[in-house]
């Protein structure tokens, strides 16, 4: 699978892991990233809550959040958008680093719980039963 830093305008498309640049918030419109300069704030990021948000609103039912290890709690908030919007939810079970997903699972808007490898499978699985392509993809 391919892997890319993210340019602002950039076609979100299947089968590629995207990174996010660093000091960039990211939202995403008709199926292309939107970048801007995050502000310099204080306390805890919130990148990933916003993304999610606008993943959510932008896919509706074709959206998915996964939630790996890490510190703190972005993307919590955010995983009730994806639930509402009827997308599916991950969160990892055996991260190191868990407050991140310990915090997803706690918020009651997350579908399964797995290990990486399992998170893997069952995205593949998904990405077989879903015929459809991305909203404005040709």
């Amino acid at each position: 699978m391919a892997t890319c830093e993210i340019e602002h305008g950039m076609r979100l498309t299947a089968n590629c892991v995207f990174v996010l640049p660093p000091g960039f918030q990211l939202t995403l419109s008709d199926a292309r990233f939107v970048l801007s300069k995050t502000r310099e704030r204080h306390g805890w990021p919130t990148t990933l809550s916003v993304f999610l948000c606008s993943l959510a609103e932008s896919l509706g039912s074709r959206a998915i959040a996964v939630i790996l290890s890490g510190l703190g709690n972005d993307g919590a908030s955010a995983l009730a958008a994806v639930k509402a919007a009827r997308g599916q939810t991950f969160a990892q079970a055996d991260a190191r680093w868990e407050g991140m997903p310990d915090g997803a699972v706690a918020t009651g808007n997350i579908g399964f719980t797995m290990t990486p490898a399992e998170i893997a499978n069952a995205l593949s699985a998904l990405s077989q039963m879903r015929q459809s392509p991305l909203p404005g993809a040709r």
